[in-house]
């Protein structure tokens, strides 16, 4: 086996490869032309029954396809291992040619991590957030999630009272023409809603379900529906349902409902979880901050394939509760869809992958290995998507296929990240400064235009800054 590899940039790589005619490729070839001939139909003769010299020669390319299809995969797998090469993607073949008792030739190009010199990364400067929970922050927590225990009942035996939905069946009658000037079957009303149509919510006062009304109104020029504006009109309308909605008051019945003893308790335990949630917030603007601060000083490129790949993951995560609905639109809309938010969130694919590659010179640098209890945790989370039952299952499972280095990869890049946070010299802050802000957007925009170079071939997206202002940092505001 010939292999000769040349770097044609620094994350792609192309080999040229040589087999040598051996009884290995003989007998792929005698397999190829086989499965060929059992479909090869040339005049003259019968189905499966031509010569072989007659169909090598009619379905050369064929049989050299055949060939390629058989050999390659095991192949290429064969001499990236035997020459150590980092592989961050398929290859892609580029050419192939058969000389029968001479040699096979193929060649293929291929995504490759790029090498670069791990930089000092401890004692990076930065401000961090000092977090509180205020009191209005948890009184507003406190009153949504009364809100949603609310219960709705339907009311039959008395009318709808404010607050109250009354879904109407409405049909109007050009007095002028005697035709439908509106007909709706279901239209759903809040009593007492300030913004509701005036003449429906008028017809619907002091209704209750099954009530059915008969009126004849003059319809203002201004009424939200243009079907019958201006126009006199002879209406029937009926109550097909009132509902009512329950929202439980804010006491001890509905705190221990929740869970907790009493309602000084749910409070409690409301603002621990509000004070978990903004410093998990803060943390990952800390973790960002740190990693733009880091970043700014390589300038090494990310593996095209790394990126298109993250890329399409942050699309199918981002698209999954639209799914249902796009499937409606055909698979045509759908498909490009889909690639123009791949294009769209290609910049913050290619941030992640650069985080990723620093965080794993990091891990290698620092010798960080997984602990088994972070293994099984990670692994556990995995289990909701697995065919497997448990965790050791899942393990043996991906083990074999190898792709427990994924989650390996994730274990370290976050003992990475928290060694950075660890090691850099922070400043406690309630409030970032002008300066902070001004230079982390700086440091977005820098890192944007420095990966111009890197847009995808593909769809042409060119990385852009993206930001995201940081909860904690709005809760240190109110």
């Amino acid at each position: 086996m010939d292999v000769t590899i040349t770097q044609k940039t620094p994350t792609v790589i192309r080999a040229e490869v040589n087999v040598p005619w051996d009884a290995d490729l003989e007998g792929l070839v005698k397999l190829s032309l086989k499965d060929i001939a059992k479909h090869a139909q040339l005049p003259g003769f019968r189905k499966g029954k031509a010569p072989a010299a007659l169909l090598k020669k009619r379905f050369h390319q064929e049989i050299s396809g055949e060939v390629a299809r058989k050999l390659i995969p095991d192949h290429v797998e064969r001499w990236v291992k035997e020459k150590e090469i980092r592989s961050a993607g398929q290859p892609r073949l580029d050419h192939f040619d058969l000389k029968e008792k001479d040699r096979f030739h193929y060649s293929v190009e291929m995504d490759v991590y790029p090498e670069f010199e791990l930089k000092e990364w401890r004692g990076v400067e930065a401000e961090s957030l000092i977090v509180a929970v205020e009191d209005n922050m948890v009184d507003d927590e406190m009153e949504r999630r009364r809100q949603a225990a609310a219960t709705q009942e339907t009311i039959t035996d008395e009318p709808a009272a404010e607050g109250d939905v009354i879904h109407l069946q409405i049909t109007a009658i050009d007095q002028a023409t005697d035709e439908a000037a509106l007909d709706i079957d279901r239209y759903e009303l809040t009593v007492g809603d300030p913004e509701a149509p005036p003449s429906i919510a008028k017809l619907a006062e002091g209704m209750k379900a099954y009530d059915e009304k008969e009126a004849e109104l003059e319809i203002p020029e201004d009424d939200p529906f243009p079907e019958w504006q201006g126009k006199k009109v002879k209406v029937y309308v009926e109550a097909l349902e009132v509902v009512r909605s329950a929202t439980p008051e804010l006491d001890d019945d509905f705190a221990k409902a929740q869970g907790a003893e009493n309602l000084e308790g749910y409070r409690a335990k409301v603002t621990s979880e509000i004070q978990e949630h903004i410093e998990g917030q803060e943390k990952m603007r800390l973790q960002n901050d740190l990693v733009a601060k880091l970043i700014k000083d390589y300038d090494f490129e990310a593996p095209g394939d790394l990126v298109l790949s993250e890329a399409r993951a942050i699309t199918e995560q981002v698209m999954a509760p639209y799914m249902e609905m796009l499937r409606q639109q055909g698979q045509a809309s759908q498909r490009k869809l889909f690639e123009q938010m791949v294009q769209a969130h290609y910049p913050q694919a290619l941030a992640k992958v650069r985080s990723n590659l620093l965080m794993d010179a990091i891990a290698k640098a620092e010798g960080f290995v997984p602990a088994e209890e972070d293994i099984a945790k990670e692994l556990e989370a995995f289990l909701p998507y697995a065919e497997e039952e448990n965790v050791n299952d899942l393990r043996d499972k991906m083990e074999k296929d190898g792709s427990i280095g994924f989650v390996l990869d994730l274990i370290k890049r976050r003992l990475s990240m928290d060694a950075v946070v660890d090691a850099a010299k922070l400043t406690k802050v309630e409030k970032l400064t002008a300066e902070t802000e001004a230079e982390q957007a700086a440091e977005g925009d820098a890192d944007a235009d420095s990966q111009t170079e890197n847009a995808d071939p593909e769809t042409g997206a060119e990385p852009a800054a993206v930001s995201e202002e940081s909860p904690a940092a709005e809760a240190e505001e109110k």
